[in-house]
């Protein structure tokens, strides 16, 4: 993903405060507005959030929405319903959307040179251990010819 970007829903309570930890958890860690990272944190019942607010860890936060229905609070474990869940994702998306498509796209091509590295290697070994084109090629989806011409002369 994005260095420094991971997006979540935090759970906000009345008085402003919101969400630090994960969702999972039996209690929420809360920070009030303002308050500076080393000062303590408070514990909280998810139960008693009051609004959900997308955020980032790049300190980027989204839209308050407050005076959500019972139905939409988080439950026991931090957990909002998926349809308020993915109408913040939309947003935080909105935001660093941009960003996070060109990270991936660097990262899986990344991925691809390095696959297409790993193959290269594992057809020189098997090749030279007396694979023939045609199995080469038949491993890898393609004709005995189109083999050769890929790796064949290196």
């Amino acid at each position: 993903m994005l260095p420094g970007h991971e997006g979540w829903t935090s759970a906000v309570w009345k008085d402003g405060a919101y969400a630090i930890n994960e969702q999972g958890a039996r209690r929420a860690l809360v920070k009030l507005p303002g308050q500076a990272d080393d000062e303590t944190v408070q514990m909280r019942n998810w139960q008693m959030a009051r609004g959900a607010q997308p955020r980032c860890t790049c300190g980027w936060t989204g839209k308050l929405r407050t005076g959500l229905n019972p139905r939409d609070r988080p439950d026991e474990h931090g957990c909002f319903p998926d349809h308020l869940q993915e109408e913040l994702a939309i947003e935080w998306w909105e935001q660093h959307g941009d960003s996070v498509r060109y990270s991936l796209v660097e990262e899986a091509a990344r991925d691809a040179a390095e696959a297409a590295a790993w193959l290269s290697k594992m057809v020189f070994i098997a090749h030279s251990t007396g694979a023939s084109w045609k199995e080469i090629g038949d491993a890898v989806g393609i004709t005995r010819q189109s083999a050769h011409q890929r790796w064949g002369k290196r």
